[in-house]
């Protein structure tokens, strides 16, 4: 669970998490590292990245990932590894002629080519 900046203790869910500046509050929140971004809530009105704040926050997400290994869940990063020790060769790319990339400017590259 995570101690939120009003007192209120609430489930830390599935995601890591990081501070981001709140501009109403003069503080930072805390937001998931999910696909939006959510926001978990209000954490801190400290006003810069201290370094208490810093390493509050590297216990809180390792403490997390503690969580689930423990719990015996996926890890990300881990996964990342394992995807970035596979060797899948070159990508082969087909660049397009000079004249083929000519009839695929839009009308702004088109206006300022003839400028040139």
């Amino acid at each position: 669970m995570i101690r939120l900046q009003d007192g209120r203790w609430e489930l830390a869910g599935e995601y890591r998490y990081r501070l981001v500046e709140d501009d109403l509050l003069k503080g930072f929140n805390l937001v998931a590292l999910d696909e939006q971004y959510s926001v978990f809530g209000y954490f801190t009105d400290e006003k810069s990245h201290s370094s208490s704040l810093r390493r509050t926050m590297a216990l809180l997400n390792q403490s997390l990932a503690l969580r689930d290994a423990h719990n015996g869940e996926d890890d990300d990063i881990e996964d990342a590894r394992k995807r970035e020790s596979m060797d899948f060769g070159l990508l082969q790319r087909d660049w397009p002629d000079e004249e083929d990339s000519q009839d695929a400017l839009g009308p702004i590259a088109k206006k300022l080519k003839r400028q040139e």
